[in-house]
């Protein structure tokens, strides 16, 4: 079947694929490229160890029924892996069916495909993944990118300061648009996840950086850390500065630490900041205005605070002292 329309974004077409149609609905391009890994290997669990014969646009997703899911569901748990990982495939598994659902709401298959979509997730109950970043760590990768000249690292050192500072999703960094910052008050406008917009305002020191890199990128408009040439030439597409992905901050920040021996990710930073005003005592929901979280129970997930901060505040917290009764 030819395409239904053609998104602006390299590599995402929507087409009467249920699967395409619901990676089409997802908000950015790394969930995209998980949830498509997750169906890919859905494909493969179906075909029960036979040789794989369809793709995720070819699949009979409509003849699945709640025995199919359910099996699957069991499937995944025999393959050992963890909660959330089981529920990551099964979320994509019912984004495909009800897709299909939309596609025919009047095919007599609704009711049966409706039914397969009740598999139930997983009960998570885990310490929250990633890591604290101790400020020697963020203070060894900020300086490694300080001690290069080259642009590129300018550049990098820019938009890591910029991440430690807001606290912002590797996406969020890499979508920033030259017209969403203000250099002379640090005032930065980040559009989040689902289109929400935020307001934040830089440390003056990440400001510095900032400033630094914007005398080198210069006043084209497009991308604030934009794509650069290995001798630093900002790339351009119709005269305006052309954007990475996620997925290459997530290079940035990795694959650096990793050779300074300090291994982290930008959503390690994102945990640190967010752990960090917590330990200043910053109310819960100005944190949550802060770094684009609507819920209370997602934002406590991002706590990473060392356990010896919980142990501190057992040691610090008010005893009664006991009074004997007097003697009659």
């Amino acid at each position: 079947m030819s395409d239904l329309a053609v998104v602006t974004e390299p590599g995402i077409r929507i087409t009467a694929s249920p699967a395409r149609l619901y990676l089409a609905n997802l908000n950015t391009y790394q969930s995209r490229r998980t949830m498509e890994g997750c169906l890919e290997a859905l494909v493969r669990i179906f075909s029960d160890g036979q040789p794989v014969v369809y793709t995720i646009d070819d699949f009979p997703w409509a003849d699945l029924g709640y025995q199919e899911t359910t099996a699957v569901r069991a499937r995944l748990i025999e393959l050992g892996l963890s909660p959330s990982t089981v529920n990551k495939y099964l979320s994509a598994l019912r984004g495909v069916l009800k897709q299909v659902t939309l596609l025919n709401p009047k095919s007599p298959q609704v009711a049966v495909i409706s039914a397969a979509r009740e598999v139930k997730s997983l009960p998570v109950k885990k310490l929250p993944v990633g890591r604290y970043v101790p400020v020697e760590e963020m203070a060894l990768l900020l300086g490694s990118f300080l001690a290069e000249k080259r642009r590129k690292a300018v550049r990098d050192l820019a938009l890591v300061s910029l991440l430690y500072a807001t606290g912002a999703r590797a996406a969020e960094g890499a979508g920033i648009e030259l017209d969403d910052y203000d250099p002379a008050t640090g005032h930065l406008l980040i559009n989040g996840k689902g289109g929400k917009e935020r307001e934040v305002r830089l440390h003056p020191t990440a400001m510095e950086y900032v400033g630094t890199w914007l005398e080198l990128r210069g006043d084209m408009p497009g991308a604030l850390f934009p794509q650069v040439t290995y001798h630093g030439a900002v790339e351009l597409s119709r005269g305006r500065a052309l954007a990475f992905t996620g997925q290459t901050t997530w290079d940035i920040v990795s694959k650096r630490s990793r050779r300074l021996g300090i291994y982290m990710t930008p959503h390690d930073i994102r945990r640190t900041r967010i752990s960090d005003l917590f330990f200043q005592g910053v109310d819960p929901a100005l944190i949550m205005k802060i770094v684009g979280h609507d819920d209370f129970k997602t934002l406590m997930g991002y706590d990473m605070r060392p356990f010896e901060a919980a142990a501190e505040a057992m040691a610090q917290q008010i005893w009664v002292t006991p009074i004997l009764p007097i003697a009659a």
